[in-house]
């Protein structure tokens, strides 16, 4: 077994700070890695972690093989606790669970606390949070992952130190998944975890769908009477996915209209973008901006009316 912090791939200057501040002695013990999905801040998390724990460190660096860095790798480390959202939320009562965990007596030097999609915390397991950031244990360290570091609460970023991460490199995703088409790299916009879904074909399938439903919406005159859109649009998680997916191609086909082909993440569809280069670029940035209002709204809006509306004012001859 290797060292976790040898498998993750990119994030060279945000490892190299860490490594450091672990060396030194002065690693904060409040951290929010914020950054788009599916990049590894993760498994970076669960690699500090186990340089934390390690019992055979070597220039603070996990050696990858003692017991304490296996138990870490299977996640069955008495000494870090990962929480994740039960369901669409981090409550309260998996905070408590922490706090719980931190007021045992532990024969481990260190313990670590990480938190995954730390934005999902309602409001009382924030505040409940809050009051341990404030006076943290000694050797308690805590790493909380976001997309968007403006998602948690004001008081509880300023008790962190914010580390950023960017989207991986082609390069990157080329070495963690590769021999791909170079549409899936250029569509997976620097996130593994999207690269993973294409490689496995669901999300696939799903574009392709998206793909044919997006085209429908353009070219027939008579969208309203004679679709389905329960046929495509099943619930709010498949119609964020749809939405999500023509925003995308709307990108293409603007990307499209001003020549810049090499730029089209959807490189494989070059047909259809062909096809549909008929709609006026003016309609599709106004369209454009109709799908990230919807997206952000999906939770308050009727999907059948929601498609037909969008239809009425941007697809309609």
């Amino acid at each position: 077994m290797a060292s976790l912090i040898q498998q993750v791939i990119g994030h060279e200057e945000q490892k190299h700070m860490l490594e450091a501040a672990i060396e030194n002695k002065s690693l904060p013990h409040a951290m929010v890695f914020s950054g788009p999905a599916g990049i590894g801040k993760m498994k970076l998390a669960v690699a500090i972690a186990q340089s934390l724990v390690c019992e055979e460190p070597m220039n603070a660096k996990a050696c990858g093989h003692c017991g304490a860095c296996v138990r870490v790798e299977k996640n069955q480390s008495e000494s870090v606790r990962r929480v994740s959202p039960d369901g669409l939320q981090i409550k309260i009562s998996q905070v408590r669970e922490i706090l719980d965990f931190l007021s045992l007596a532990s024969d481990s030097q260190k313990r670590v606390i990480i938190i995954d999609h730390a934005n999902q915390m309602n409001p009382q397991a924030s505040n409940a949070l809050l009051k341990t950031l404030e006076e943290p244990p000694q050797d308690v360290y805590f790493i909380l992952t976001t997309t968007d570091v403006r998602l948690l609460m004001p008081t509880i970023r300023s008790r962190s130190q914010i580390i950023s991460f960017k989207a991986l490199t082609l390069h990157n995703l080329q070495r963690i998944n590769p021999g791909l088409s170079s549409w899936m790299y250029k569509s997976s916009r620097g996130q593994a975890g999207k690269l993973l879904d294409f490689s496995e074909g669901e999300t696939l399938e799903r574009r392709n769908s998206d793909l044919g439903f997006f085209e429908h919406f353009w070219s027939n005159k008579n969208f309203i009477l004679e679709t389905d859109i329960k046929e495509y649009v099943k619930d709010r998680a498949s119609a964020s996915a749809v939405l999500k997916n023509w925003y995308t191609f709307t990108r293409d086909l603007i990307v499209f209209s001003q020549g810049a082909r090499d730029q089209i993440l959807n490189s494989d569809q070059i047909t259809t973008l062909i096809k549909l280069d008929f709609i006026p670029t003016e309609k599709l940035y106004d369209f454009s901006s109709a799908l990230l209002q919807a997206i952000q709204d999906i939770d308050k809006l009727d999907m059948t009316l929601l498609f037909e509306s969008l239809w009425v004012k941007h697809a309609r001859a």
